[in-house]
């Protein structure tokens, strides 16, 4: 299974905020390479979940598979972690044609669901456009951005997932 991890910082956010949506990140990372769940990502900027994520797949023992799928006319993302990492990670990068907006699609597509964190627009795109591609989508709005603004379309859909879904239901929470 793979997971497309979307989302940043989204640049509104105060120090504690930023504190905890890294290791929120960080946590989710880890979760799923324990549950050996492949990861498809894109940017390694330190605003975006993609680097945190990595960082914490990177803590469990074991070989994990990262995707990093981006516009062709970008440099390589982690290219100095790859050395670093290769002996738990093995990175497959993959280029896409046009701009980040036109490679949300080949990403999405790339996975079996996608997982919103924060965000600002690329975030909010791809918690549009998933559905439409048939792929289920997690947003955890504790860090306000698009899966936030997300989060009310999203919720009748969780809601059908009987007693799973009061766990879900805590993803939505915004109090700190």
């Amino acid at each position: 299974m793979r997971v497309l991890i979307v989302g940043s910082t989204h640049g509104k956010v105060n120090e504690s905020m930023r504190d905890a949506f890294i290791e929120a990140c960080r946590e989710l990372g880890a979760a799923l390479a324990r549950a050996r769940v492949e990861i498809v990502i894109g940017s390694d900027s330190v605003d975006t979940a993609d680097r945190y994520v990595l960082e914490g797949v990177a803590t469990v023992e074991g070989q994990h598979r990262v995707w990093i799928l981006r516009p062709d006319s970008e440099e390589t993302p982690f290219a100095e972690q790859t050395a670093a990492l290769g002996k738990r990670v093995e990175f497959i990068y993959k280029r896409l044609r046009g701009p980040w907006s036109a490679g949300r699609v080949p990403q999405i597509q790339a996975a079996d669901a996608v997982l919103l964190i924060g965000g600002a627009g690329g975030t909010l795109t791809s918690g549009y456009v998933a559905p439409a591609l048939e792929r289920p989508v997690l947003a955890i709005a504790s860090f306000g951005g698009a899966a936030a603004e997300l989060w009310p379309h999203l919720e009748p859909y969780y809601n059908r997932l009987g007693e799973l879904s009061h766990r879900v239901g805590n993803l939505g929470s915004t109090d700190k």
